[in-house]
């Protein structure tokens, strides 16, 4: 079943694992941006220059962990972080998920069970695209907005006035 093409930026520092998630993700339609280190990733996914709709992230890395380079990104980008680890532990899950990612998956894991989340959260993240409006700064707001909707947690909205906050 192949999938409306979505922009994957895959961040896993095993040869074997990587090369299996682009040849699998590339045979369904996916186009994915391969990053074997933290650094790289923190780099394109901060200077705008790799524009991505999900990131799939494993945690343990040779130069830092996922959960750095999600905090280190998410100051600048709003882009969507999918976990994966072969090492489960659900404090950090759940961590994880509060801080604002979207899924956790547990390594080994059949590439099925990735496209179904590949496929839910870029549905989720195309349903609500336009709703704000069209600029690229819109668009971002409202993708950070749909990430921290359903946590109960107090958000504090700042900006300049007469910017419709």
């Amino acid at each position: 079943m192949r999938h409306d093409g979505v922009r994957i930026g895959l961040l896993e520092d095993d040869p074997i694992m990587g090369e299996s998630l682009v040849r699998g993700l590339s045979l369904e339609g996916h186009s994915v941006r391969w990053w074997k280190r933290g650094e790289e990733a923190v780099r394109d996914l901060t200077s705008g220059q790799d524009d991505v709709d999900l990131v799939i992230c494993d945690i343990r890395l040779p130069d830092m962990n996922g959960e750095d380079v999600f905090r280190q990104s998410s100051r600048i980008s709003s882009t969507p972080f999918l976990f994966m680890s072969g090492y489960a532990e659900i404090d950090q899950a759940v961590r994880l998920m509060r801080s604002g990612a979207v899924d956790f998956i547990t390594k080994p894991f059949e590439m099925g069970a990735l496209l179904d989340r590949i496929a839910n959260n870029a549905q989720a993240a195309k349903a609500g695209q336009g709703t704000l409006g069209v600029s690229p700064q819109m668009c971002r707001a409202e993708t950070i907005l749909h990430r921290y909707a359903d946590h109960h947690l107090p958000v504090l909205i700042q900006g300049e006035t007469g910017t419709g906050k």
